[in-house]
């Protein structure tokens, strides 16, 4: 496997413990609605990150 396909598993993984993060927050919010934007945001920032 080459390294650029390892940073890829790395980044898949990790992008997927966040969303995980982010639905476990969601479902312990008193303001799923609200929250559910806040996360969005949030990993739309990040992903914006990781593809530059």
């Amino acid at each position: 496997m080459k390294s650029r396909d390892i940073h890829h598993i790395v980044q898949a993984a990790a992008a997927a413990r966040l969303i995980n993060g982010a639905a476990l927050w969601i479902a312990a919010s008193e303001e799923p609605e609200a929250t559910v934007g806040k996360a969005v945001d949030a990993f739309m920032l990040l992903a914006q990150g990781l593809l530059a």
